[in-house]
């Protein structure tokens, strides 16, 4: 990697920042030490904010007040931190290298029991540690690099295949021929000079970024 000072960045570089992207949720234009640096702060901010166990959070994500009452292989917060590390190879390596290592604990969890746990929660969790990650990023006094004085933004859309149930495709819309394949609209805010995403959502099919 090549070391970079603090200056501002160039045209040439918030051009590639903005038009090349490799599919994994990196930017190939200026990754640094500290585009490195800055993913493992934000690992351990989601790890922090999980660790601090507010049962505001359980109670608004839950389906159901019966869930995450009992002991379980993992408890709500761990689940959550999972969930949040992103997965390179199968979902049974990932749960088994997970209780190796991070809970240090000789525990088996299966993908069906997983998947189960995961159904019983809804996307809350994950949108409030986003928001309170950016918030962190741009709060009062923060500095933030520019590009001639300006806060340089970029929007980006894309159309998300969904699973074939009925109730996506009547919530969210379809693409296709017949408009029958349920399909998401997902658009991001990037901050260009940070390479950091500071607003995303995911709307109806059709939806303009």
């Amino acid at each position: 990697m090549t070391k970079r000072n603090n200056k501002d960045c160039t045209k040439s570089e918030l051009t590639e920042r903005a038009r090349q992207h490799n599919g994994s949720g990196r930017l190939h234009g200026c990754i640094t030490r500290n585009w490195v640096k800055r993913m493992l702060t934000l690992k351990a901010v989601i790890k922090a904010i999980m660790e601090n166990n507010d049962p505001k959070i359980l109670e608004k994500a839950r389906k159901s007040p019966r869930f995450f009452t009992r002991k379980r292989k993992m408890d709500f917060p761990q689940l959550v931190y999972f969930l949040m590390n992103t997965i390179n190879n199968s979902t049974q390596t990932a749960l088994n290298r997970f209780f190796k290592n991070i809970l240090e604990e000789s525990t088996h969890m299966s993908q069906q029991a997983l998947s189960k746990a995961r159904s019983h929660f809804d996307h809350s969790p994950f949108e409030g540690m986003f928001r309170q990650i950016v918030s962190m990023r741009y709060g009062f006094g923060k500095k933030v690099r520019k590009w001639q004085g300006y806060q340089v933004m970029a929007v980006d859309g894309s159309a998300i295949n969904l699973p074939n149930l009925p109730e996506l495709l009547q919530t969210l819309g379809g693409s296709g021929r017949n408009a029958d394949s349920p399909t998401a609209q997902a658009s991001i805010l990037l901050d260009v000079p940070n390479d950091f995403v500071i607003d995303a959502c995911l709307e109806r099919y059709g939806t303009s970024e």
